[in-house]
C-alpha cells in the first residue's frame, strides 16, 4: 500500500534520513521507533508530502506522491508532532474548518468526538487559546480522525495526552486497526509500540536499522536472549561433555542429558527469574508513577508484570531447550525424549515461584539496590544453604525425629521440591536423597508423590504473590 524506495533527505550537510527503504501493507500498524533526532518526524513528512525527499521515491496505492501528491494525500489523514490553531477559534470551529477543506459532512464532527472517546470535559465551544498543553493535543487527534481515510500518519499521537486521553487513543486506534485501517506512527514509547504496532522500523541515526515484527522484537528482549542462550548452551555442554570424567565425549542421548541437566537447573533458574523479577518489579519511579495512574487495580499490574516476565523465560525455555533437543535428536538419536519436556515443565514451575518471590521482596524492599541484594541472599538461601541447615540440625535430633524433620523440610524448599519430583519423573530415584524416600515411603507412590509437590509449588506461587499485592496496596508510589 505505501513503498519507501532508497529515502533520503539532506539539510545542507546533515542528512536526516539516510537511504531508507521500506513497505506498508494495507491494514497493517505500522510504528517508526527511536529517541528524538533519528528521522522519525521527517520520514514521516515525506511519507505525507510536507517534505520534498533530495532521494528516493515515495508512492502511495500506486500514486507517486512527487508525481501525483493529490490522488496520493486524498488516501491519507496527518497528524504533526505539534499541534497549533488559531486561539479564538473554539475546538469545533477548527473541525468545521478541516470538514469545509477535505469537503467533509459536518456531521463527521459528532460521530468522530464520539466514536473516538475524545473527551473535551464541556470545552468543545471554548477557545482553543484556553486549552492546556495536554488539552490542545486533543482536537489535532480528531481532526487527523475526520476524514474516513484507508491511512491514518500519526507522528507521536500520544505525546502530551493525559493518562487517560492516552488510554482513550490507544482504544480508538485499536478500533480503526479492527476495521481494516492502514496506520502509521511514530513514537518513542515502546507501550505504545507494543500495544498497537504489527510490525516496527528502528531508527539510528537516520538510517534504517531494523524492520521486525513485534513478536521479533520481544524475543530479542535481552534478557529472553541471554536466558535462552544460557540454556541452550547449558544443553548442549552437557550432553557433549557430561561424560568426560568416564573418558567419553560426544552427544548423549535425552534420559542421561535430562538426568545431569537437571542440577543446573535448579542454580540457574531460580537466579535469572530473581534477577528478571527483582529489576522489573522496582522499575524506575516515573515508569511506576504512569503505570500506577491507570484505571487498573494494582494486583492487575502485579499480574500483568507477573504473566510478562513469566512469557519472557517461557520464551528462553522453548528456544534453549528446543534448539538444543533439536541437536540432541539429530546426534544422539530420539530415544528417551519424553524426559526432556518434562524436565522443562519441572523448570518453568520453578521460575514461577521465584518470580513470585521477586515480587515480595521487590515490594518489602521498594529500593532497587536493596531489593536486589535481598534477592541475591534469597537465590543463596534456598540453593546453597537451606541443605546444609537441614543436614546440620538432623545431627542434634534422635533418629525418629529427624526422619520426621526431613520429610517436613522438604515443602520448605522450592528448590529441593523441584529436585526430586523431577527426579520422580525422570525415574531417578536412586539419586533424590532421604527427603524424597520419606516422601516416597509416606505416599506410597511415585503418581502421589509428584501430584502433592507440584501442588505445594502452586502453594509457594500464591503465597508470596498475595503478600506481594497486600502490601502494594498499602504504598504510595
Amino acid at each position: 500500500m505505501i513503498r519507501v524506495e532508497r529515502l533520503t533527505k539532506h539539510f545542507g550537510d546533515f542528512t536526516a534520513v539516510n537511504d531508507v527503504s521500506f513497505e506498508i501493507n494495507e491494514g497493517e500498524t505500522f510504528a517508526l521507533l527511536r529517541p528524538n533526532g533519528s528521522g522519525k518526524t521527517t520520514t514521516l513528512k515525506c511519507l505525507v508530502g510536507l517534505i520534498a525527499p533530495s532521494a528516493g521515491r515515495v508512492t502511495v496505492c500506486g500514486n507517486d506522491l512527487r508525481q501525483n501528491p493529490r490522488e496520493a494525500k486524498k488516501l491519507m489523514s496527518y497528524l504533526p508532532q505539534r499541534v497549533s490553531f488559531p486561539d479564538s477559534l473554539t475546538a469545533r470551529e477548527a473541525l468545521e474548518f478541516y470538514c469545509h477543506l477535505r469537503k467533509i459532512p459536518v456531521s463527521r464532527i459528532d460521530e468522530t468526538l464520539h466514536g473516538s472517546r475524545f473527551n473535551f470535559n464541556g470545552g468543545a465551544d471554548k477557545p482553543v487559546g484556553k486549552f492546556s498543553g495536554g488539552m490542545i493535543r486533543r482536537p489535532g487527534l480528531a481532526v487527523a480522525c475526520l476524514p474516513d481515510a484507508p491511512i491514518l500518519v500519526l507522528d507521536e499521537p500520544t505525546v502530551s495526552l493525559d493518562p487517560e486521553g492516552a488510554i482513550r487513543f490507544r482504544e480508538f486506534l485499536a478500533t480503526l486497526k479492527r476495521d481494516g485501517k492502514t496506520i502509521v506512527f511514530s513514537s518513542h514509547a515502546l507501550a505504545d509500540v507494543e500495544q498497537l504496532a504489527d510490525r516496527v522500523a528502528i531508527l539510528v541515526g537516520g538510517k534504517l536499522a531494523a524492520v521486525e515484527s513485534i513478536l521479533v522484537i520481544n524475543i530479542r528482549n535481552r534478557w529472553t536472549l541471554i536466558f535462552a542462550v544460557t540454556f541452550g548452551a547449558l544443553v548442549l555442554a552437557i550432553s557433549y561433555f557430561g561424560l568426560v570424567t568416564a573418558g567419553a565425549v560426544g552427544f548423549q542421548g535425552f534420559a542421561r542429558t535430562s538426568a545431569s541437566l537437571l542440577n543446573l537447573v535448579l542454580y540457574v533458574v531460580p537466579l535469572v527469574a530473581l534477577t528478571m523479577g527483582t529489576l522489573s518489579f522496582t522499575s524506575e519511579k516515573s515508569l511506576n508513577e504512569m503505570l500506577f495512574s491507570q484505571p487498573v487495580t494494582r494486583t492487575e499490574i502485579l499480574l500483568g508484570k507477573l504473566a510478562g516476565l513469566f512469557g519472557s523465560i517461557l520464551t528462553a525455555t522453548l528456544l534453549g531447550f528446543g534448539a538444543g533437543g533439536i541437536v540432541i535428536a539429530a546426534r544422539a538419536g530420539t530415544a528417551g525424549a519424553l524426559r526432556y519436556p518434562i524436565l522443562a515443565l519441572f523448570a518453568l514451575l520453578l521460575a514461577l515461584v521465584f518470580l513470585s518471590l521477586s515480587s515480595l521482596v521487590a515490594a518489602l524492599c521498594r529500593r532497587q539496590t536493596k531489593a536486589f541484594g535481598v534477592a541475591l541472599f534469597v537465590w543463596f538461601f534456598y540453593v546453597l544453604f537451606y541443605d546444609l541447615l537441614v543436614i546440620g540440625a538432623t545431627f542434634l535430633l534422635r533418629e525418629r525425629a529427624a526422619n520426621h524433620f526431613i520429610f517436613v523440610s522438604l515443602f520448605g524448599n522450592p528448590v529441593d521440591m523441584t529436585r526430586v519430583g523431577a527426579l520422580l519423573a525422570l525415574d531417578g530415584k536412586e539419586v533424590f536423597g532421604a527427603a524424597g524416600a520419606a516422601l516416597l515411603r509416606s505416599l506410597g507412590g511415585e503418581t502421589a508423590s509428584i501430584a502433592l509437590l507440584v501442588a505445594v509449588l502452586g502453594i509457594w506461587i500464591v503465597v508470596p504473590f498475595f503478600f506481594s499485592q497486600r502490601s502494594l496496596k498499602r504504598q504510595d508510589i
